[in-house]
């Protein structure tokens, strides 16, 4: 059996400059979280496991300069749908998300 405890505290008292500040921010968390999860012995049945934990994050917006879209990315931000949008191109973007490897057992 694993068993795991992880504290993960936000202050709730952060003001972003844009959505790039807020992304770093939240990768450099992830980064953080990551790296206490992993320090601890995560041993299951003899095995060592890796944690890697990721928050998606896709930017959607009415810009559609090309600049705009690779500091999104250098950002740490996953996608980038610009509006208006195609439902298709919204559904592929969030779709990446989700493991659809995985099937369901009856």
């Amino acid at each position: 059996m694993l068993c795991m405890t992880f504290t993960f505290q936000v202050p709730f008292t952060w003001v972003f400059s844009s959505r790039f500040e807020a992304t770093r921010r939240i990768r450099q968390m992830e980064s953080q979280a990551n790296e206490q999860m992993n320090g601890e012995s995560m041993v299951e049945e003899g095995t060592a496991r890796k944690v890697q934990w990721h928050i998606p994050i896709l930017a959607m917006t009415a810009d559609v300069i090309h600049a705009t879209h690779d500091e999104c990315l250098k950002s740490g931000m996953d996608g980038y749908v610009s509006k208006p949008f195609e439902e298709e191109n919204l559904y592929q973007a969030v779709a990446r998300f989700f493991d659809t490897k995985s099937t369901l057992k009856s």
